[in-house]
């Protein structure tokens, strides 16, 4: 089974992102040069001091596009975009007064959904999933402020179950069933804070 990554802490990850581009940003006609902006408590400011609103795009050193979003009142808002350098797009975002709101995508640069989730203040609630390049499913699960709350499951890359768990809070909690490389059900246990807690059962393999 491969690691897989938690939808929840690509938020920082993101807010970060979409915050650099304030740096090495080359102004079209209709856009500010960042460089003009002086950042206090986390708000971007224009010269004469007001909060700044407006259109953005950052490059590589190639000329093509890395990233495209707004601002409003000084801080990351509406629809973000960031860009392969191939000019495929990498991640479609939603932000709302800096802080990611609304539905977040990731795409692998051969156009495939890698992750999808909607989040809240920068915390991800109800489903989220991360799919593999080849478009088959790779996790899904609830969310409730940022961590897995109830069923998440794993999947190889064949698409065959390959774990299933319960969540309270971020830890799993109650069932946790293991499957075989058939998708057969191979392990049982019950757990409680990512603790084993009372049963743990192993099947036996079949020839």
């Amino acid at each position: 089974m491969k690691k897989r990554t938690g939808i929840f802490n690509m938020a920082a990850t993101i807010v970060v992102a979409m915050a650099m581009f304030t740096v090495d940003c080359k102004a079209a006609d209709d856009e500010v040069d960042f460089k003009e902006l002086t950042k206090k408590n986390d708000v971007y400011y224009t010269k004469n001091g007001k909060p700044f609103t407006g259109k953005l795009v950052k490059y590589y050193e190639s000329g093509s596009v890395m990233e495209r979003g707004g601002f409003k009142e000084g801080k990351i808002h509406g629809t973000g975009k960031v860009f392969y350098e191939s000019g495929k797009l990498k991640y479609d975002i939603n932000s709302k007064d800096g802080k990611l709101n609304g539905v977040l995508k990731e795409f692998y640069e051969n156009g495939n959904l890698k992750s999808e989730a909607t989040f809240k203040d920068d915390k991800v609630y109800g489903i989220g999933k991360t799919f593999y390049e080849n478009g088959k499913l790779s996790t899904e699960g609830n969310y409730k402020d940022g961590e897995k709350h109830g069923i998440y499951k794993e999947y190889e890359e064949d698409g065959k179950l390959s774990t299933e768990a319960n969540y309270k809070d971020g830890k799993k909690y109650g069932i946790f069933n293991g499957y075989d490389e058939n998708g057969k059900l191979s392990m049982e246990a019950n757990m409680k804070d990512d603790k084993l807690h009372g049963i743990l059962k192993y099947m036996k393999m079949e020839n």
